[in-house]
């Protein structure tokens, strides 16, 4: 799939329409095909601000082009995508499955709701591609029952209908914590892991905003000592650097995706000196953006193609 030359990238609620949600609960939830067929199975590059997606792939198979990655999809498979991600997809016609979006905010409310299991919260910069071929058979038919019942409940009017679709919802969450438990946590109750799972949730809402680490710390109501120490226990690294590099994957996708000057990039992300940008992409990837762009290879425009991240 061929990374496309726009001017940025566009932003949806659901794909194709512009108006996004207002409720901190919304959630909604189609079939594959009812979305892929009005869009001839090509859905073109796009990211989600403030929603979450779910897509469980039952039949059939396609191509994810996520933050400049082609990945293959083959059916049974699960794909999460956090808030902000860069993703689009091109099914074989026929594909099947079922696609739950959410709010970024109702999802922590799940999240929250789970107090005995590994938390399923997803990568603020990062998606989720998981094969569900090796998982037991009993497993991928409970996901699948889940995912059908959801679909049910959604589009009918039965009493209990919020309960129903509240308890397919967890099973779902923690059907896929457990697919991806290499990389799960335990919900904390105010501990390290919280502590670190609402620095990250802060960093994603301002990381273009130039603050420092105090500022943070302050928001969350510890010191900077404290944070330092929780971060680097729960990630191995420091507060600073996962600030940085949510700051530089927003500007690998701009870069790779729109056709706004380097300068403008950086001055979105925080930087009024694009030399000071350019240094600090430098820093941080061993290449320039303009250098960046020229790798990917596209000739005589000055928006480069995907990137693949390391």
């Amino acid at each position: 799939m061929e990374a496309p030359v726009i001017e940025a990238v566009p932003s949806f609620a659901l794909y194709g329409d512009r108006d996004a949600p207002s409720q901190l609960d919304f959630f909604h939830v189609e079939t594959l095909v009812a979305r892929n067929t009005e869009h001839g199975w090509h859905i073109k590059v796009h990211r989600h601000p403030d929603l979450a997606q779910l897509i469980h792939v039952t039949a059939g198979l396609g191509t994810a082009h996520i933050d400049g990655a082609d990945m293959a999809v083959v059916a049974p498979a699960l794909l999460a995508l956090p808030p902000g991600v860069v993703h689009g997809f091109r099914f074989r016609p026929g594909t099947e499955g079922t696609v739950l979006t959410l709010a970024a905010a109702h999802l922590q409310d799940l999240e929250r709701a789970i107090e005995d299991a590994p938390s399923v919260s997803l990568p603020t910069d990062r998606a989720i591609v998981q094969p569900l071929d090796r998982l037991p058979q009993a497993d991928r038919a409970a996901l699948a029952a889940d995912f059908a019942g959801l679909l049910g409940e959604y589009h009918q009017s039965r009493p209990g209908r919020r309960a129903m679709l509240q308890a397919a919802l967890v099973r779902i969450m923690v059907s896929l914590a457990r697919s991806t438990s290499s990389g799960g946590r335990a919900i904390g109750d105010g501990g390290t892991e919280d502590l670190v799972a609402r620095f990250r949730a802060l960093v994603e809402r301002h990381f273009r905003d130039g603050r420092c680490l105090g500022d943070y710390a302050a928001d969350l109501g510890v010191g900077e000592r404290s944070l330092r120490r929780a971060v680097r226990s729960a990630t191995g690294l420091t507060p600073l650097h996962l600030i940085h590099k949510r700051v530089l994957v927003e500007a690998q996708r701009d870069l790779a995706y729109t056709a706004r000057s380097v300068a403008e990039i950086g001055y979105d992300l925080g930087f009024d000196d694009p030399a000071y940008f350019s240094r600090f992409f430098r820093r941080g990837t061993g290449v320039t953006p303009a250098g960046f762009r020229a790798r990917r290879g596209i000739v005589g425009h000055p928006l480069a193609g995907a990137y693949r991240p390391d």
